[in-house]
């Protein structure tokens, strides 16, 4: 999966999707580590890079929403 740059946010600096198994994946600036949601439709992962602000979206509607897990740790 690849991982495009964000601009518009002071937490994540990378975000990238998988169409096949509808798996959003974050990079955080802090420590550069990635973690993959699970179940997240297309239409999730379009309104969060259209979002203002990257971050307050995904700590409004994807955190504590779609089960995670930490795939890589910089």
């Amino acid at each position: 999966m690849v991982v495009k740059p964000v601009g518009n946010s002071s937490q994540i600096s990378g975000v990238g999707y998988s169409n096949e198994h509808q798996v959003l994946r974050i990079r955080f600036k802090k420590k550069g580590t990635e973690y993959d949601y699970a179940g997240v439709p297309k239409s999730e992962y379009e309104d969060l890079l259209k979002a203002k602000s990257i971050g307050k979206y995904f700590h409004k509607y994807i955190r504590g929403v779609y089960e995670f897990q930490r795939v890589h740790q910089a």
